[in-house]
């Protein structure tokens, strides 16, 4: 079976388009985190592998969740995962859809660590250089790591910038010839 990101990215990029053109950016976000909660739950999960329960009836409990407040290409979508049973991608297609939106408005999630805690000024501080050298502006997801040994440890999708005293002396092994 092909991976699940690459059966969500094309929906997750059709759903983007959609939100974009009809500027419903945070309405689609917030539908997306809703169901993609909902299909993680075990008895949802339950429901969705039983193949003997008609897609119709499952379209239709996913529907009768929001009631009127799901948008036409909302329900489309739904249906259109319910009859080819992949709900259980909602998860997939919410993470590359925030991914497309903060791309859109230049903005990067940033994994950022340290050895012990460090205040909200600190924060806002290390958030402003991460922002200046990433070019872009910075969500910050801060949390203490004992394993470093000092320093600190941020990481962008497959950008790391290693400023922890371990990297400093993998570094300056790597470039003694050791």
């Amino acid at each position: 079976m092909a991976e699940v990101i690459t059966i969500a990215r094309p929906y997750a990029k059709a759903v983007f388009e959609i939100a974009r053109e009809t500027d419903k950016n945070e309405m689609w976000s917030l539908f997306l985190k809703t169901f993609s909660f909902i299909v993680q739950n075990e008895s949802v999960k339950t429901l969705l592998r039983d193949s003997t329960i008609p897609t119709s009836k499952i379209r239709d409990f996913f529907w009768s969740i929001t009631s009127k407040e799901l948008i036409e290409p909302a329900r489309n979508l739904i249906a259109l995962l319910a009859n080819r049973r992949r709900l259980p991608i909602l998860p997939e297609i919410y993470k590359v859809f925030e991914q497309l939106r903060q791309e859109a408005n230049n903005i990067v999630e940033v994994q950022f660590k340290t050895p012990i805690a460090i205040n909200e000024t600190e924060k806002a501080v290390f958030q402003k250089i991460l922002g200046n050298i990433l070019s872009r502006s910075v969500i910050m997801q801060y949390e203490v790591d004992k394993e470093l040994l000092g320093g600190f440890h941020a990481r962008a999708g497959n950008t790391v910038i290693d400023g922890s005293i371990r990297g400093f002396l993998t570094q300056m092994k790597a470039s003694m010839g050791g």
